[in-house]
Order: structure tokens, then C-alpha cells, then sequence
């Protein structure tokens, strides 16, 4: 099955994970969250959870904002 996921916080990114590495039978062929936002003190922008995890383990599927 391809799957699109859409997801943006922190166990949205687990839930990606599990999909990628334990489904052998899905294919993840897109990513979709929200925009990266800036946090802490300095503002500085910073990846969602679902963005790193994407980054991590499919650096070649699309990723969308």
C-alpha cells in the first residue's frame, strides 16, 4: 500500500517511524506537516518532529509544508 502521511508532532513522528521500518508491505511515497516554526529564545527556526523523522529515514520522498 503507498501512504501519504500527514503528521506533525512528536508521536505523529514515532507512528512514522514504525511505518517505516516495521511495514514491509507499505511504501511511504509522501510527507505533509506543518510549516517549521521558530522557538526557544534565540527564534530560531526549527524542524517539526515529523520533518526530522522524514529527513532521517526517506531523505528521497517528497516532503511538503
Amino acid at each position: 500500500m503507498r501512504i501519504a502521511f500527514f503528521g506533525t508532532p512528536i508521536f505523529a513522528a514515532s507512528i512514522l517511524e514504525e511505518l517505516v521500518v516495521k511495514a514491509v508491505r507499505h511504501q511511504v511515497v509522501a510527507v505533509i506537516s506543518k510549516p517549521d516554526a521558530p522557538k526557544g529564545r534565540g527564534r530560531k527556526v526549527m524542524y517539526t518532529p515529523v520533518h526530522e523523522m522524514a529527513a532521517r529515514l526517506l531523505p528521497n520522498v517528497p516532503f511538503k509544508k
